[in-house]
Order: C-alpha cells, then sequence, then structure tokens
C-alpha cells in the first residue's frame, strides 16, 4: 500500500470573484465543513512554499463556492492566489467510513485471480483526499467506476502484460 503523503489538496482557486477579495473555490473535498468559517487551509505547491489562509466566509452562488479569507482583503490580494491549489496536512484528512480508502492508500494493492496471477494492479494515484482518484491497470480494457469512489472521474483500466510490469 501507498504511504501517506504530508499534504493533500483540497481545493484549487479557479478565478477571482468581485472586488473584495472572493474567490471561485473548485472544491475537491468530500468533507462538507472542509471550506467552514475558521478553517485553515494552505495556498500553493504543497510540496513547496505555501501561504496559511483562514476561511472568513463561504457561500454557494450558482453553483460554485465563493470563499473569502481573513488573509485576503480586495482584489489585488487574491490575483496572486488565482490557479493555487488548497491543501491540508494529510493528518486533518476527514476519516473515511469502512470500505472506503483514498486513493494513495491504494497505491500497489493488486488483485490475484484463483492462479495466482495478477489481473489488476494500482498504478498511480494524485493527492485528493476525498475524492479519491487514481488510475489502474487491468488485463481487460474497459470502464470502471468503483461504488467506493463516487466523487471519481469514470477510471480507465487498460491492457497490461500478465507480469505487470
Amino acid at each position: 500500500m501507498g504511504s501517506t503523503p504530508e499534504r493533500l489538496v483540497v481545493g484549487r482557486i479557479a478565478k477571482l470573484h468581485g472586488l473584495n477579495g472572493e474567490v471561485v473555490v473548485e472544491v475537491l473535498s468530500d468533507a462538507p465543513d472542509r471550506f467552514a468559517r475558521g478553517s485553515k487551509v494552505q495556498a500553493g505547491d504543497p510540496d513547496a512554499a505555501t501561504r496559511t489562509l483562514t476561511v472568513s466566509t463561504a457561500r454557494v452562488h450558482q453553483n460554485r463556492l465563493l470563499v473569502r479569507f481573513y488573509e485576503v482583503p480586495d482584489r489585488s490580494t487574491a490575483e496572486p492566489l488565482h490557479g493555487a491549489l488548497l491543501s491540508i496536512a494529510a493528518s486533518d484528512a476527514a476519516p473515511l467510513p469502512e470500505g472506503r480508502y483514498y486513493s494513495w492508500q491504494l497505491e500497489g494493492l493488486e488483485v490475484v485471480d484463483e492462479e495466482g496471477r495478477i489481473s489488476v494492479r494500482w498504478t498511480a494515484s494524485w493527492s485528493e483526499p476525498a475524492t479519491t482518484c487514481g488510475s489502474s491497470r487491468r488485463t481487460t480494457a474497459k470502464r470502471w467506476s468503483p461504488p467506493s469512489m463516487s466523487s471519481c472521474a469514470r477510471l480507465i483500466w487498460t491492457r497490461v502484460a500478465s507480469s505487470c510490469a
């Protein structure tokens, strides 16, 4: 199984909204309170320098989440944040119910048939904590969306050699 990453991406600042520092956040977390007032996130590359932001307000407007941060009082302060990833410490991730897993927990997982041959190996994942997206390789090409990963886009399984190299 994969090792725990230090930070998990929970959103992305998609664009600016208005003149008062409000931003549109593309939410990449299933935790409903992730952007509640007082919540803290890190803005920037999760593997490099980040900036702590504290949620002041969050509201839904035309099916988009609009967020204001205490540290961002106006549009000019918000402009450098456009496109920034928003992350949390992995230790702050919401616990998942039994039978659900984050993608990094599945990395390297193998499924074998009755003869002991590997038929599926989870080969890649990316840090989206509650959406649990990833990709895998399977001996037969087909589209599949696991029921325990409802937020994830359909995964494409691709044909691999019997050695799963």
